[in-house]
């Protein structure tokens, strides 16, 4: 998945530059009709998992591998960034320390996994996406309704039994518009979050990592699940692309 900042319209440039070659490299039985791309930026893992249901039913597949990778670390991509007064520096404080990484995981349909009985099992309770019409991340009016109607939509199902109380992973990293969307949202998701919601901030540790980021929370989310230092039985993810796209998904930690 590639950054959406100078997305082309198309993304077969992204295909033959980075899919194909991983393709050929990785030497797995993966048809490449079966292999998509997708430019949203911070929020493409999560609009992945919300379209991955379908694209298992149309391809007749049980298991779907997210991967997304990201550097901010690059010259010019650095170059970038400070003209454009994004960096966190001595004259610049709310600003993005910059970071990268690859992340990947495994999505499985019910039926796979209760064969397979795989060790860590958590499941995608829901997956919500939208999309904001102003760039926030280029100065646009984002008033946080957007990425709040996306929690809401997450949380939903699980709000019978009071306001979300649990872990929160979210891709702040120090940007003004980041911290007033999250600020509004916050304000409009009052009766589905309580006060004391656990917030998990993976910038804080690896730096801004762009479209890498969405997928590098998912894995901190099912780890903290796995390893127990989640909150609660459930973690909620939310991301959202410079350019507009918002995604949050709902894992809750299954039962063996």
């Amino acid at each position: 998945m590639g950054d959406a900042e100078d997305a082309s319209p198309s993304t077969e440039p992204v295909r033959l530059a980075y899919l194909e070659p991983l393709l050929e490299a990785l030497q797995l039985p993966i048809e490449e009709r079966n292999a998509e791309v997708l430019c949203l930026g911070h929020a493409g893992a999560l609009h992945a998992i919300h379209q991955a249901k379908h694209w298992m039913e149309s391809h007749g597949l049980e298991r779907l591998i997210v991967v997304a990778v990201d550097s901010y670390c690059e010259p010019l991509t650095l170059e970038w960034l400070a003209g454009h007064r994004r960096l966190k520096t001595l004259t610049n404080p709310c600003g993005l320390m910059p970071g990268e990484a690859g992340a990947c995981f495994l999505l499985e349909s019910t039926l796979s996994a209760r064969r397979r009985q795989p060790p860590m099992q958590v499941g995608v309770s829901s997956a919500a996406v939208r999309e904001e019409h102003a760039d926030p991340g280029q100065g646009g009016r984002n008033p946080g309704d957007v990425l709040a109607g996306c929690l809401a939509e997450s949380l939903a199902g699980d709000i019978a039994g009071g306001a979300f109380g649990g872990s929160l992973v979210l891709d702040l990293n120090g940007e003004n518009w980041r911290s007033s969307e999250w600020g509004y949202a916050r304000v409009r998701l009052r009766d589905y979050l309580r006060d004391d919601v656990q917030l998990m901030l993976p910038a804080t540790s690896v730096g801004d990592t762009g479209a890498a980021s969405g997928a590098v929370n998912v894995c901190v989310a099912i780890r903290a699940l796995a390893r127990g230092y989640a909150r609660s039985d459930k973690v909620l993810v939310a991301s959202s692309s410079e350019r507009g796209h918002v995604g949050s998904a709902f894992f809750k930690r299954l039962e063996r």
